[in-house]
């Protein structure tokens, strides 16, 4: 029988013959004339780029849901191959360093994925699992014993009219990189809040214990700081 000159069906073909093969070969395992050996970068180059883009007989197609399906039901069972693994682990920190500027670079500018939109059981579903998988409380690595007490501080007028006096004195710019773009700027308190409402010392309010900060300038002072 012919290979299909649809490009699916001659997939489908292909793997329906691979499987029906499957035990009934002599060349496998030590039997291989293949066996032990790996092909040179010139080839793996020669292999890849007979396959690339338009070469590829799936190239501008899509997969029957059917296809779809079953991929997604034995990913499921078998779970993912790469799960528990990393870069570093499998290759090294140089080569790992190396294979990721790799994916960065082939994957810039991808507009797969611009327009589209998750469906809602796809949100619930990521929802449900980022919950599981995200230590909580006391088990997350950033736990600080809490800081619950002081957040209903950020929504009283006292608050808010200490960060607008403190935006109007430095002018609604960054006193560290002069950033002034609109909604990008925080007020930072130069003696912790959490400092002020332990030591009860009255500075929580004060305009002198504050500076503008623009957000990146903003993170990068606490990471100091921490």
């Amino acid at each position: 029988m012919p290979i299909p000159k649809d490009p699916i069906k001659a997939m489908l073909w292909k793997k329906r013959l691979s499987e029906s093969q499957k035990g009934k070969s002599k060349n496998v395992g030590k039997d291989n004339p293949f066996y032990g050996h790996k092909h040179t970068e010139e080839a793996r180059r020669l292999i890849s780029e007979s396959e690339r883009g338009g070469k590829n007989p799936l190239f501008g197609k899509k997969r029957p849901q059917y296809i779809i399906d079953a991929m997604i039901k034995g990913r499921r069972e078998k779970g993912s191959p790469f799960k528990g693994k990393t870069f570093e682990k499998i290759y090294g920190t140089e080569k790992a360093k190396k294979l990721k500027k790799d994916i960065s670079k082939r994957v810039a500018g991808n507009k797969y994925r611009i327009g589209k939109n998750h469906t809602e059981e796809t949100k619930k579903i990521i929802s449900e699992i980022t919950r599981q998988r995200t230590p909580r409380g006391k088990n997350h690595p950033n736990w600080k014993g809490g800081c619950g007490r002081y957040a209903r501080y950020y929504s009283t007028i006292g608050y808010k009219a200490w960060r607008k006096d403190v935006f109007e004195r430095d002018h609604y710019t960054c006193q560290d990189c002069g950033d002034n773009r609109g909604g990008n700027l925080e007020a930072h308190h130069i003696i912790s809040f959490k400092d002020c409402i332990d030591n009860k010392n009255k500075l929580e309010f004060e305009v002198s214990n504050g500076i503008t900060l623009c957000k990146d300038c903003h993170k990068k002072l606490h990471k100091k700081i921490l």
